[in-house]
């Protein structure tokens, strides 16, 4: 996993103009993904959090800890952080093309309506240098079995993550378990995650 994400990171220049066939592909998949309805999303949801909750404890090193605010068709992660009262969450705000990590200790009070309908952070909020991030969970329209993630295509995550100069921190794509595929198109520079979750 590790020499691969080196070698995307040497060869990012290489590939940095997209390949329209796979962007093509990405966006018919996303269509045909979004047809699909979780049948019970929140117990699902509930038992995402559950595996999730046994990694971090197996990792208590993992202090500092990038969350998100789910869409519609993501799973609801809110009740991790009431799982671990003594460590500090993040989420993301955007604002143009960049996104940040902000801290954020009570999230049902500092979340605010932003963009597109999505709860963010305040502006005021600290924003964390993302040396600090020790594991980041993140969300996706679908993941593969081998890590590959396929976004909204915004790139939001993937500029995030290319931005690091020294290693990154440990990446956890959560998906409902209809949205974890074989495998998706994809670039070679395209990040992959160190690990996929979902509810089984």
């Amino acid at each position: 996993m590790h020499a691969s994400q080196a070698l995307a990171s040497g060869e990012r220049r290489i590939y940095q103009v997209p390949n329209p066939s796979v962007a093509k592909n990405k966006k018919l998949l996303r269509k045909r993904l979004r047809e699909i309805v979780v049948s019970d999303p929140m117990a699902t949801s509930k038992s995402i959090v559950a595996n999730l909750a046994t990694i971090l404890q197996q990792h208590p090193e993992w202090q500092c800890i990038a969350l998100f605010v789910e869409l519609p068709g993501e799973p609801d992660l809110s009740a991790l952080p009431n799982l671990f009262p003594e460590r500090r969450f993040m989420y993301p705000r955007v604002e143009e093309d960049r996104m940040a990590f902000h801290e954020v200790k009570d999230p049902a009070r500092e979340l605010i309506s932003g963009p597109w309908g999505l709860r963010e952070p305040c502006p005021t909020s600290p924003i964390v240098p993302r040396e600090d991030i020790d594991v980041m969970i993140c969300p996706g329209v679908a993941f593969s079995i081998d890590g590959r993630r396929l976004g909204k295509g915004r790139g939001f995550y993937d500029r995030y993550l290319e931005a690091y100069n020294s290693q990154r921190p440990y990446c956890i794509g959560v998906c409902f378990s209809d949205f974890l595929l074989e495998d998706l198109p994809h670039e070679t520079h395209d990040i992959r995650m160190d690990r996929v979750i979902c509810e089984d």
